[in-house]
């Protein structure tokens, strides 16, 4: 007999392989989430942009810690030029792929964020030529 789930967002009734496995259970078989494959795909993309879109918002209000490049001194800023510089060498993740690649809680890219300061990408270059 084949097990049937009705998905919690849509209402979908279907087998239990269309629905996205999770963590395997103590028995070794596979738990199977409550949203389809469709619905838990569409709500994680989007979790990611909003996370993205969140990030970006914030970065929007930063500077570069030696120029002061900023939205406040420069007409044409764009916060795609303000880097993240692990100044410590105490790296573990590069925040670009944690915000893009997704995986990352929210919590653990502020940590890793914590870690560097923030230079535009001219300062950003200079720091990594002299080192």
């Amino acid at each position: 007999m084949i097990d049937i789930r009705s998905c919690n967002q849509c209402g979908l009734l279907a087998p239990l392989k269309d629905f996205q496995k999770g963590k395997r259970k103590q028995d070794g078989s596979w738990y199977r989430r409550r949203k389809c494959k469709k619905c838990y795909l569409e709500v994680k993309k989007q979790y990611r942009t909003n996370k993205r879109n969140t990030f970006i918002k914030w970065k929007k209000t930063l500077a570069c810690k030696d120029c002061n490049y900023s939205k406040k001194t420069h007409q044409n800023f764009t916060h795609s030029a303000l880097d993240f510089h692990h100044h410590n060498d105490n790296k573990s993740y590069s925040i670009g792929n944690m915000i893009n690649q997704g995986g990352f809680a929210w919590s653990t890219i502020v940590k890793e964020i914590n870690k560097c300061i923030i230079l535009c990408c001219r300062c950003h270059r200079e720091r990594h030529s002299k080192e």
